[in-house]
Formats: structure tokens, C-alpha cells, sequence
């Protein structure tokens, strides 16, 4: 069984908590349905596929990571994740066939989801027709894809990019799958924290 590093940025560890709570409220849907095809883009599905969490509801308790690497400006006082700068970086290794929630986007973009269009059926006059929604943000819902499968969408990604963006690392790992970790050897700990603790850079300037 191959494993793979997860980096979760906190103080208090892989702490996981409602997806939706009193203290917590996120509004992006899970879309229930598994990507096997990388390249399957803008795809059709039903909308009734999308859930989102009930309040409080613990059986959707997790907490968001990020798998093998994520780019350290995060942490910069204009990043996504200035709040959690000085905090501790935790690593577990996680099992490669394991399913996880990623974003709804592909290697291509956050143009390019891998579903785009929500369809639902209704009735007029005794007769069913078919209908469909396009989100602003169905790149940033969630869908179920293996660790393996998701490696190798940052794999493609960088082929094309130089940096590494939030959305095509970040996952969200249940509760449920913490039993299935394994803890990371010190020397991939230690390297980890080296590189990815945010270093800002000064400018220096010349006195006379």
C-alpha cells in the first residue's frame, strides 16, 4: 500500500469539526459522484446529486487540508490563509486508493470544472421537461476523487504552471478517515516544515 503526504495548517492538529456549524458556515455543495477521467470536462449532472450539510450534522465532520504541497504565499499577510501563519504544519500520510474531496476543477483551470451544468426535471401541463443551472462556483463545490487521481491533476496542472494554487491541492478530509493515517517519518516531517513555513522576504535598502 503506497501513502501520501497531507499538510494540515493548525495549532491543534487534524481537528475536525462540522462542514456546517454555529462557528462555521460553508455554503459549497458536495457533488456525489466520483472523477475516474481527468480530461471529462463541463459535464451534465443531475441536481439532485448536490447535498449540502445540515447544521451541526457530525456524520460531515472534517477539516481542510492539503495533499503533498501547497504554495507557501498562502500564508503571507495577503494570502488565503494569513490567519493561520505561525501556526502549526501537521503531516500524516494518507493511503494513495483512498477517496477524497477535491474541487470541482480540472488540471485545465478554475474555467473548466468537471461538472458545470446542474440539471433538474419539472412538470408543466402533465408533461416532464428538463432544465439545468450554471454556477459562478461549481469549481469550488467538492467532488469525490482517489489521492492517485488527484496527484496527478497537480502533476498536469504544473506542467502547464509555475505555481501551485490553493484549489488544486486543498481537499477535505472526514473524520472518518483519520483511523486510516499513518504517521509521517521525522525526516519527511522535519523537511516539510522547512519548506513550507513562510519566509517573508525584506527589502533591503542601501544607506549612504
Amino acid at each position: 500500500m503506497k501513502y501520501v503526504k497531507i499538510i494540515r495548517i493548525d495549532d491543534k492538529g487534524f481537528n475536525c469539526k462540522p462542514y456546517n456549524s454555529n462557528a462555521f458556515c460553508h455554503s459549497l455543495e458536495f457533488i456525489d459522484s466520483e472523477i475516474k477521467d481527468l480530461n471529462k470536462i463541463n459535464q451534465p449532472i443531475k441536481k439532485s446529486s448536490l447535498y449540502s450539510p445540515e447544521y451541526n450534522n457530525d456524520n460531515w465532520s472534517g477539516c481542510f487540508c492539503f495533499l503533498d504541497e501547497f504554495n507557501p504565499k498562502l500564508l503571507s499577510s495577503s494570502g488565503a490563509l494569513a490567519m493561520r501563519y505561525g501556526e502549526k504544519i501537521n503531516i500524516k500520510m494518507i493511503p494513495s486508493d483512498a477517496l477524497i474531496w477535491v474541487r470541482n476543477c480540472s488540471y485545465m483551470g478554475m474555467k473548466t470544472p468537471f461538472f458545470s451544468k446542474f440539471c433538474y426535471s419539472y412538470e408543466h401541463e402533465n408533461n416532464e421537461y428538463w432544465s439545468s443551472e450554471v454556477s459562478t462556483f461549481s469549481s469550488y463545490k467538492w467532488v469525490k476523487m482517489r489521492v492517485d487521481l488527484a496527484l496527478e491533476r497537480t502533476r498536469l496542472w504544473k506542467e502547464r504552471n509555475d505555481w501551485v494554487p490553493e484549489w488544486i491541492t486543498e481537499f477535505y478530509l472526514m473524520e472518518s478517515q483519520l483511523f486510516s493515517l499513518k504517521n509521517a517519518s521525522i525526516r519527511e516531517e522535519i523537511l516539510t516544515r522547512i519548506n513550507y513555513t513562510y519566509k517573508p522576504k525584506f527589502q533591503i535598502f542601501k544607506t549612504k
